[in-house]
């Protein structure tokens, strides 16, 4: 399959509603720990190498 047809997937509106769904979930996720992870570490006392584990 050509990249063009890869990509002619995206124009049906169930998939590409999934894509942004799955997208913004991602994001959303990521930001939640970029921000909790170091109050963890400064309130909680947790060490930075546990914190990984303590999230998920």
């Amino acid at each position: 399959m050509s990249f063009k047809q890869q990509f002619s997937i995206i124009k049906d509106t169930k998939v590409f509603t999934g894509l942004l769904t799955t997208v913004f979930w991602i994001l959303g996720k990521t930001m939640v720990i970029a921000y909790i992870a170091p109050l963890q570490n400064n309130l909680l006392n947790i060490p930075s190498a546990r914190i990984s584990f303590y999230l998920f």
